[in-house]
C-alpha cells in the first residue's frame, strides 16, 4: 500500500512537472528556435534516466540495499524546490495577468534576466471578446475528433513506454543477455538521441508529419522485438 501510494504521489509530480515545464520553455524561447527548446528539455528525462540509473546502480552495490534507491530521488527533489524557487523566473504572462502592486518591477527583473529590454508601463491585457476556456471546450465539434484522437494516442504510447521500461529488462534477463539495468541505460541514451534528432527535423519538416512517423516506426520497432 505505501508504495502504491508513492507511486500515485510520484506519478503526478512528474505528470505535473512536465506540463509546466513545456509551458514554461515555450513562453521563454524565441519563436524560432521554440521547437528545438522544448525537444531538449522533453530530451532531459531520458537523460535524467540515464544518470539516476548509474546512481542507483552505485547506491545498491554499495549499500546493498534497494530502499536507498527511493530515498536518494526524495532528497535530491527536496533539494531542487529552492532552488527552482529561486533561480526559476515567474511567467511573464502571468505577471501581468495577475497586475500586483510591484508587478511592472517584477516583470522587468525578469525582462533583465533574459536579456530584453525593460518596460515604463505593463502592457494592455485585452478583454474585449475574451471567454473563460473550460474542459468542456475540447469536446466541442471543431475539437472533438482530435481531443480523443490525441488522447487515445498518447494513452497508448504511455503504454508502450512503460511496457518498454518495466517488462524489457526483465525479459531481457530471462533471455540471458546480461544486466538489465544496463538495457534501461541504453533505451534512455536512445530515447535522448532521438529527442535531439526530433528536434533538429522540427526545424525542416512539419511536427505533425513528424509525429505520425515517429509513433508508425515505434509500431514497427516494438513489434519487430515482440
Amino acid at each position: 500500500y505505501d508504495m502504491s501510494a508513492f507511486r500515485v504521489f510520484t506519478g503526478l509530480g512528474i505528470g505535473g512537472i512536465l506540463a509546466s515545464t513545456n509551458a514554461m520553455t515555450a513562453e521563454f524561447a524565441y519563436a524560432k528556435f521554440r521547437k528545438q527548446a522544448i525537444t531538449i528539455m522533453v530530451a532531459g528525462y531520458p537523460l535524467g534516466v540515464v544518470l539516476g540509473g548509474m546512481a542507483a546502480n552505485q547506491l545498491v552495490e554499495v549499500t546493498g540495499d534497494w530502499r536507498n534507491i527511493f530515498i536518494f530521488g526524495a532528497i535530491v527533489t527536496a533539494i531542487m524546490i529552492p532552488v527552482v524557487w529561486i533561480l526559476v523566473p515567474e511567467s511573464i504572462e502571468f505577471l501581468n495577468k495577475k497586475r500586483g502592486n510591484d508587478a511592472l518591477d517584477k516583470v522587468n527583473r525578469v525582462l533583465k534576466t533574459l536579456g530584453h529590454k525593460t518596460l515604463s508601463n505593463l502592457p494592455t491585457v485585452s478583454s474585449s471578446g475574451a471567454s473563460k476556456s473550460s474542459i468542456t471546450d475540447l469536446f466541442q465539434r471543431k475539437f472533438f475528433a482530435p481531443t480523443i484522437l490525441l488522447t487515445l494516442t498518447y494513452f497508448m504510447t504511455v503504454v508502450t513506454f512503460y511496457f518498454i521500461l518495466k517488462w524489457v529488462p526483465k525479459l531481457v534477463k530471462e533471455m540471458g543477455f546480461g544486466n538489465p539495468g544496463s538495457v534501461l541505460v541504453w533505451a534512455s541514451i536512445g530515447g535522448f538521441l532521438g529527442c535531439i534528432l526530433f528536434g533538429t527535423l522540427a526545424r525542416r519538416f512539419s511536427t505533425k508529419k513528424l509525429t505520425i512517423f515517429s509513433l508508425a516506426m515505434t509500431f514497427i520497432g516494438v513489434a519487430i522485438f515482440g
